[in-house]
């Protein structure tokens, strides 16, 4: 079994049109925590007497901490996206976009957090927040499931959805 390293996580921003990505990786974001939690809905029946649920709507978010670095194309980008309230199509990664199982989502995101710590001995980073919004263009489509397999390929599905390839 092979074991899965933090460090080897990635977060890519798409540089060209959403049908035919065009990957480039930030590399100036450090710690970081990817999840998806599933809103629950009760499905309860009289059948039982204990509570029953099933997952509903996914919340999917990315948040961690990039390092202030105004010549570097990527963090010019998220910094560019929160201030303008744009969005960014984004694929978010357990591993690099060229190793099969590699797994997370894409989509589009905003950044809905941007804070700045500024103490006299620290090294500026921005504290970030990503969350899927609305796709940019409404033949795209919303944030999915992505997984790289064989080839690689990036292949994708909706939320809650079988991923078996």
């Amino acid at each position: 079994m092979a074991v899965k390293l933090g460090i080897k996580c990635k977060v890519y921003r798409n540089t060209s049109a959403f049908t035919t990505p065009s990957w480039s990786e930030n590399k100036r974001i450090s710690d970081a925590t990817y999840t998806e939690t599933p809103d629950e809905g009760s499905a309860d029946d009289r059948g039982s007497r204990v509570h029953q649920t099933e997952p509903t709507m996914y919340a999917v978010e990315c948040s961690g901490k990039m390092r202030v670095d105004p010549d570097d194309a990527e963090y010019v980008a998220f910094r560019d996206a929160h201030a303008q309230d744009l969005g960014l199509d984004l694929l978010i990664l357990d591993g690099a976009n060229t190793v099969v199982g590699s797994e997370g989502s894409r989509g589009w995101f905003k950044v809905f957090g941007w804070s700045e710590a500024q103490e006299l001995t620290t090294v500026l980073y921005r504290d970030f927040v990503l969350k899927p919004c609305v796709p940019q263009d409404a033949s795209v489509t919303p944030v999915q499931k992505a997984i790289i397999e064989t080839g690689p390929t990036l292949t994708t599905y909706n939320f809650g959805e079988d991923q078996t390839p």
